[in-house]
């Protein structure tokens, strides 16, 4: 199984000074917790500081806002559409869409179904990592491969947070998606649901990859089944030094017009810097930890 975690006390480290030499380390970390949301919602556009564009589709005019949202800062893409006069069956009716990444602080984990996509699946109350408010979700939509998520920077990615969505897990487990009748049933043997990370260098071009499986059914032995159900800890740091992440979601479950897996996961504490190992490294909580290394460059007083 693709699932590595880090030891309690690498864990610690994302959220400490580390002093090494003269040196102080302190880990970035997107939480989505400074976000505002009222208690059981969410956030999915649209990034009204950004310049709108029209589109047509099908015979749709389209409103396109692509923007995005920080945490931590960090930036996530979010393309939010709203469309006029849909016609098929519709006439006059409107809607919107989304894609890249949401927010929200949903607790459901009993509903099938797309209108239940903003909730993490995670045991056993729902919410974010470590009983968190706010985490992220993230929707494939049908743009081709990009990076959805940005740094300032250049940066190592030291780990993240990851589970289903409710929509996802409930599909998976129980073939239920809401009685939209898309997906083929419960998965069985040899079946699969992976996300494959993708590094982004400078220049917005993909470099290195690595997959994360969210359902994995391939084991002859059916004890060895899994669907992430809780908050898994995966470790990003083989991409190596990146400016950005892209998100690419597969599944056996397809056919002639693609995933029938709903393409989305949930994300929380996004953890960015190279993190040293502990060895005979002094571990103090941030905040504390600077005035100790002011005094020790400075030397001995009143001598």
């Amino acid at each position: 199984m693709n699932r590595t975690l880090l030891t309690p006390t690498r864990f610690l480290l994302l959220a400490a000074y580390v002093v090494f030499g003269t040196g102080v380390v302190c880990a970035q970390v997107a939480t989505f917790n400074e976000l505002p949301l009222s208690a059981e919602s969410y956030w999915n556009g649209p990034d009204e500081s950004v310049t709108p564009e029209t589109v047509t589709s099908w015979g749709d005019t389209g409103t396109v806002y692509a923007g995005s949202f920080t945490s931590g800062g960090v930036d996530f893409a979010n393309t939010y559409t709203t469309w006029e006069n849909y016609t098929p069956g519709n006439t006059g009716d409107d809607y919107s869409s989304w894609e890249g990444w949401a927010y929200s602080n949903i607790t459901d984990i009993t509903t099938a179904g797309i209108g239940n996509q903003y909730s993490a699946y995670a045991t056993p109350n729902g919410g974010g990592y470590g009983g968190s408010g706010n985490y992220g979700i993230f929707f494939a939509g049908y743009d081709d491969l990009a990076p959805t998520i940005n740094f300032d920077a250049p940066t190592v990615v030291s780990s993240a947070y990851l589970t289903n969505t409710t929509y996802a897990y409930l599909a998976v487990v129980d073939g239920n998606d809401g009685g939209a009748n898309f997906v083929k049933g419960p998965f069985a043997q040899d079946d699969w649901f992976k996300v494959t990370v993708w590094g982004f260098d400078a220049e917005g071009e993909a470099t290195t990859s690595l997959d994360i499986y969210l359902a994995d059914y391939r084991d002859s032995d059916s004890d060895n089944w899994y669907a992430l159900d809780e908050w898994t800890q995966f470790d990003l740091s083989s991409l190596g030094e990146i400016s950005g992440l892209g998100f690419e979601l597969s599944s056996t479950d397809s056919g002639s017009w693609g995933m029938n897996t709903p393409g989305y996961f949930a994300m929380d504490n996004l953890a960015l810097g190279a993190i040293p190992e502990p060895s005979a490294l002094l571990l103090l909580l941030c905040g504390g930890l600077v005035g100790l290394t002011s005094l020790r460059r400075r030397g001995p007083r009143g001598r």
